[in-house]
């Protein structure tokens, strides 16, 4: 059975800000802890659509880790899903965000993921580890998608 990551988070953005923050990769190590977030290569269309690989570079443990991710789909205005390509140890990553309004003119994020480990018996130490990571990272992405709103 795979390992599930789930968390759900608020912000006041309209959720066409989030998304916009979400889709563009370049702005992941602004409101991220990544050291540097970058498209890897383009979409079919020349874009960061599903086709495209992205390339996410952080600090873990004292060493420097770098993930690349293609991105498998984007829902305009509401989320996209990607796989993990290299990074992590850990097989059959598949990540969804999804971006919903609240109906008070704020967003519902949700960041979902599953996965296998590598090696066997390790799938509770990556689960903490990114349950953590992601309940950190949703709320500072609707802090960023805020922030753009106020000076947009």
């Amino acid at each position: 059975m795979p390992h599930r990551v789930h968390v759900k988070g608020a912000t006041s953005a309209p959720p066409d800000a989030v998304h916009a923050l979400l889709v563009d990769v370049t702005t992941w190590s602004v409101w991220g802890p990544w050291v540097s977030a970058a498209l890897e290569s383009a979409d079919p269309s020349g874009g960061g659509g599903a086709g495209a690989v992205r390339r996410l570079e952080s600090r873990a443990f004292g060493r420097t880790v770098v993930s690349r991710e293609e991105v498998l789909e984007v829902l305009p205005g509401r989320g996209i899903t990607y796989g993990l390509l290299s990074g992590l140890p850990l097989r059959d990553y598949r990540g969804v965000v999804t971006v919903e309004p609240d109906g008070r003119g704020g967003s519902t994020i949700t960041w979902s993921s599953t996965f296998e480990p590598q090696v066997r018996g390790t799938g509770w130490f990556y689960r903490a580890v990114l349950q953590r990571f992601v309940t950190d990272l949703v709320p500072a992405l609707g802090r960023a998608a805020a922030g753009s709103t106020m000076s947009a």
